[in-house]
């Protein structure tokens, strides 16, 4: 299987080691780059789009994506990489890589930074001072405004789809039985773990790859 990540903006690929980075792409040199790689970065910067230009990036990506994989007999996952304020088109663009079976994984913390998700509010650290994201100025975004306080309601606000909310000790039961509680949720459910630190998140990503190791689609 090899990865292809959309980053949304171009500072995101500044956490990005190891990986190779795409300004511009097409089936060749996905297929050039996934040769040798399992992944790859594309900076697609659709942050700065309106949502039907992102949305149609983001099918052309997933055409020349599914073409680089099928030249390479490879399975492609694609992974999304948004905002930890949660601005951004996530929701409109996952649709494109979706059908109604899948699961999507939202995963906003950015512990390093002070974002953080704790019994399924998401909070953004300001001067010292945890706050929930909805009453930063963020929330405010002229684009991206929200006003859900909880990620379930965040889901409900920007998407069709239903959230299921993971608590801390959830997550630290381990991957296995976290495997098992994301392996409950329904066809079409978004998945929102808490996560406080980056131990959390690798608990997370191990059950994530336990998932997708037992077919579950995601």
């Amino acid at each position: 299987m090899k990865t292809i990540v959309l980053d949304d903006d171009p500072t995101g690929t500044q956490c990005a080691t190891g990986v190779t980075v795409l300004l511009r792409w097409d089936v060749s040199s996905l297929i050039e780059v996934l040769r040798t790689a399992d992944s790859v970065y594309l900076l697609t910067n659709s942050r700065a789009l309106n949502e039907p230009e992102a949305v149609t990036l983001a099918r052309n990506i997933k055409a020349a994506g599914d073409a680089a994989g099928l030249a390479l007999g490879e399975e492609i996952q694609y992974v999304l990489r948004g905002d930890s304020t949660l601005r951004g088109h996530v929701f409109s663009e996952s649709e494109v890589f979706l059908n109604s079976g899948n699961s999507i994984i939202f995963l906003p913390a950015y512990p390093e930074v002070g974002r953080r998700t704790i019994d399924g509010i998401h909070y953004v650290r300001i001067e010292g001072v945890d706050i929930p994201a909805a009453q930063t100025e963020f929330a405010q975004d002229p684009v991206f405004s929200y006003s859900a306080k909880t990620l379930i309601d965040f889901v409900a606000e920007k998407s069709a789809r239903k959230g299921f909310s993971f608590s801390l000790s959830d997550v630290r039961a381990g991957a296995l039985e976290l495997s098992k509680k994301f392996a409950s949720v329904p066809a079409g459910g978004v998945i929102l773990p808490d996560a406080e630190s980056d131990a959390d998140i690798e608990i997370i990503s191990d059950a994530i790859k336990l998932l997708r190791n037992s077919g579950q689609p995601l």
